[in-house]
């Protein structure tokens, strides 16, 4: 399959002087630096894997001297560390942006879903291969997938309220571990993948109250 690729653009909201030329303090700089190299480690995460994203590849796609580069990440491994919570983070605000926009009784097992099914879960995909063989990668994918599922329970605390069932919390755990399957499978084809997805809804109906499942 070909490698996908991908634009992941960089947001700034610098102040503008009178020139409109953008003024940035030292720590605006040093953000926008990050976020270059960040976007670039992602971007060649998902589009060359792992193996390929060396700092040499990172820091051309950057644009930014090897001194700049290793000023915000010493290592590969920091860099990735930070990268994987940042992709984490983003996931999370996929899923909470979509409910809240959804409003009334979302399909909130579409939207987490659709968190899955992103350019950037390729770059996670790739990590979670990496961990396999470096603890340290594994130790922060495990961290932040235990906060991932805290951030999604608490969020839909919130949101449903009551309505919750009360084996919601034993049914997120399984969604989760099947969505991330979903999506590794995707990876070669996704052929089957409108039927895996309503597999799981069917399943949602006999394991959730009829109230709170929005499948039907």
């Amino acid at each position: 399959m070909a490698p996908m690729k991908v634009s992941l653009p960089i947001r700034e909201n610098p102040q503008m002087v009178l020139t409109g030329v953008p003024r940035r303090t030292n720590a605006e700089r040093s953000r926008h630096t990050r976020l270059r190299i960040m976007q670039a480690a992602i971007a060649c995460l998902i589009e060359d894997g792992y193996a390929a994203a060396s700092i040499g590849e990172i820091q051309d796609r950057a644009g930014v001297s090897r001194g700049a580069l290793l000023h915000q990440y010493p290592s590969k491994t920091t860099l990735l560390i930070d990268a994987i919570r940042h992709l984490s983070d983003r996931q999370f605000e996929h899923f909470k942006r979509r409910v809240a926009a959804k409003g009334g009784n979302p399909d909130w097992l579409d939207i987490l879903w659709q968190s899955f099914d992103t350019p950037e879960i390729g770059a996670l995909l790739e990590l979670w291969v990496a961990a396999r063989t470096d603890a340290t990668l594994r130790d922060t994918l495990l961290a932040q997938q235990r906060e991932l599922r805290c951030q999604i329970r608490s969020f839909s605390l919130a949101h449903f309220g009551d309505r919750l069932p009360g084996n919601f919390d034993a049914f997120i755990d399984s969604t989760l571990i099947y969505y991330r399957g979903l999506a590794l499978t995707n990876v070669l084809t996704k052929k089957r993948s409108a039927h895996a997805l309503a597999d799981w809804r069917r399943i949602a109906r006999t394991t959730l109250s009829e109230d709170f499942d929005q499948s039907r």
